[in-house]
């Protein structure tokens, strides 16, 4: 594998390393490096013994006994971990209370979440969806211990439902920075869900069609489509609401293209919400023949419907 020691302000990039009980090792305080898009996979896939601000960037880090072991004794070691690759299980190993694992799963937004646990634990996740509306994910352990979490980036004083599988635990809310703490039991397999209002589907980039039913869907950021239609509802949905959360759906004027596309006779009692709808053809093309659809507190800048 690859040791890192008393190294600063390095880049390691585009690098495979497959063999070795570690396939990064860190130890020694290195500091301010930068690890960007590699293939982390050993028995181990990255150990972290001591170091502050080091950054790991895309790529993937798994490893067959633990991927990340963070073997860490001084509150002061960080290590940031942002995209790399938790679309199947990840066993993350904590040395001691002082151990913590800070992640993001997305790279462009700045939504992290700091875990910490009660004892040493050998923690399995699974992330299905990262956005500032809705953060879940799944939780495996072989013991009875307690989580604490610390989350940042969500929406700044907002009230959000955080469910542990299907019970509602806490209602809390953000402070003005967007952060957010409580602390779960957990034995076994568990499903965490952090909710905002009453978004049930996020919409984080386009184009996008929206083929439920019955559903809320949610923007979580301004979002860009040059030379397409952004969002459309599939024909025949009905009852479901779009919020872009106040965001901007934004385009680059080119002809036929419109914002929200929503058409057929069977596509009925719809409602588009709180959206700013910008430089596309068409800000909406509601198009049916008997449909209660909704607009509500949309700005289409100047374009029509």
């Amino acid at each position: 594998g690859l040791e890192i020691s008393r190294v600063k302000y390095s880049k390691f990039i585009n690098n495979e390393i497959t063999d070795g009980t570690y396939a990064l090792y860190l130890k020694n305080s290195p500091q301010y490096n930068e690890f960007i898009d590699n293939l982390a996979s050993g028995v181990e896939g990255v150990y972290v013994a001591s170091g502050e601000y080091n950054n790991f960037t895309g790529g993937r880090i798994e490893g067959s006994s633990c991927s990340y072991d963070l073997f860490t004794t001084d509150e002061l070691s960080t290590v940031y971990f942002k995209n790399t690759n938790f679309t199947e299980s990840r066993d993350i190993c904590f040395y001691n209370t002082k151990t913590k694992f800070v992640y993001n799963d997305r790279e462009d937004i700045e939504l992290w979440l700091i875990t910490n646990v009660s004892s040493s634990l050998i923690l399995t996740r699974k992330i299905t969806l990262w956005s500032k509306a809705i953060m879940k994910w799944n939780e495996s352990t072989s013991s009875l211990r307690t989580l604490k979490y610390n989350i940042s980036g969500l929406f700044p004083n907002k009230e959000y439902k955080i469910y542990n599988d299907t019970d509602l635990i806490y209602t809390l809310t953000t402070d003005s920075f967007g952060n957010l703490n409580f602390t779960i039991s957990i034995n076994g397999e568990h499903s965490i869900t952090v909710k905002y209002g009453n978004c049930e589907e996020v919409i984080t980039s386009l184009p996008y069609t929206i083929g439920k039913s019955n559903t809320y869907y949610c923007m979580d950021s301004n979002l860009y489509i040059p030379g397409q239609t952004a969002i459309s509802f599939s024909s025949g949905i009905q009852n479901s609401t779009l919020d872009c959360l106040g965001f901007t759906i934004d385009s680059d004027d080119t002809t036929n293209t419109y914002g929200v596309y929503l058409t057929g006779d069977a596509t009925i009692n719809n409602t588009i919400r709180n959206c700013k709808i910008t430089d596309f053809n068409k800000g909406c093309l509601l198009y049916t023949s008997d449909a209660a659809d909704e607009l509500d507190g949309v700005d289409l800048g100047g374009r029509r419907i």
